[in-house]
């Protein structure tokens, strides 16, 4: 094997261990974000059930009480209706139907209030999302840095850079009397040099500075 072909193969062989470690970090670095939000985003949906139940709840309560009210109110109504009804007692009836009503709004008011509270209660799943987001924005920019180091490792695995073998033939070449040999008989210095500069143009080497 040759020593660029066993270089190359020892510079691929780190190169995939590289990938292979990138792959653990991203797969470890996603489960840990995924573990995170999932206990967060479950910590909140749990603290959210026992709100949202009272609440239900007391909805219930103001309902009943309302249907309460309206019985009441279909009461006084049939009173009204009958002949010697205590109109003293009606009125005091009247009045406390619409307490009744006057208490519920009150109630359903401040059900709103507390159902508002609990629902923006931070944090909220869309801002446990933003920060898993802004997690993961941090750990992709680990993975870039690691994926630019296996492309900059590719640029390694082969040494383009010209043999020095090239150089060192080019001057043998050049300077140890082969154009004399070449150029037979005429051996003056035009002669030499043509065969120089044919011997560099074959050898597609920069021409000899003079």
């Amino acid at each position: 094997m040759g020593r660029n072909l066993k270089s190359a193969k020892n510079h691929l062989r780190l190169i995939n261990k590289d990938g292979d470690n990138l792959l653990q970090r991203v797969s470890s670095d996603m489960k840990t974000l995924e573990s995170i939000l999932r206990q967060d985003l479950t910590e909140r949906i749990s603290n959210m059930d026992d709100g949202l139940l009272e609440l239900a709840k007391l909805r219930d309560a103001i309902s009943a009480g309302l249907s309460e009210t309206r019985r009441e109110l279909e009461r006084v109504h049939k009173r009204l209706g009958k002949a010697n009804t205590d109109i003293s007692k009606a009125k005091e009836s009247i009045l406390g139907v619409a307490e009744k009503l006057g208490e519920s709004r009150q109630m359903y008011g401040d059900m709103r209030d507390q159902l508002e509270k609990v629902i923006h209660q931070p944090p909220t799943s869309i801002e446990l999302v933003q920060q898993a987001v802004q997690g993961l924005l941090r750990a992709s920019s680990k993975w870039e840095g690691d994926a630019q180091g296996i492309e900059d490792r590719f640029a390694n695995v082969v040494d383009c850079s010209i043999p020095t073998e090239i150089k060192e033939l080019e001057s043998d070449l050049l300077s140890n009397g082969y154009s004399v040999l070449l150029a037979g008989n005429q051996r003056d210095e035009g002669e030499i040099a043509q065969i120089d500069e044919q011997l560099i143009k074959l050898m597609g080497s920069e021409p000899r500075s003079s």
